[in-house]
């Protein structure tokens, strides 16, 4: 069940490193979509340590909300350094869960 939380957004989250050309201050839209990412990489954090079904459902509205924002994004939105370290170190994170469960 918690497998399926993990190649649809990593590729939609690759492609979103890809596009992402445009380095300056940041913006809110991308700390909003980095605090829902968070948020999600966090549930399913829970479902894979505790197998926390209430916890893969939540995830499941988090992966739904997640997928919104991402898709919302423009490739024009700036991205400051900071949240692309922070993007790339929750993505290290959600790809240390997918190890978890092989």
């Amino acid at each position: 069940m918690f497998r399926n939380f993990f190649m649809p957004i990593l590729a939609l989250s690759v492609l979103l490193l890809q596009s992402c050309d445009k380095i300056g201050g940041g913006s809110s839209e991308v700390s909003d979509m980095l605090d829902t990412f968070e948020q999600f990489v966090e549930k399913c954090e829970k479902c894979v340590e505790n197998d926390d079904t209430l916890a893969a459902l939540q995830a499941l509205g988090k992966a739904a909300e997640f997928t919104e924002k991402l898709s919302n994004l423009q490739e024009s939105e700036e991205w400051s350094l900071a949240q692309g370290a922070r993007f790339t170190r929750l993505l290290a994170r959600y790809g240390q869960l997918s190890e978890k469960l092989q």
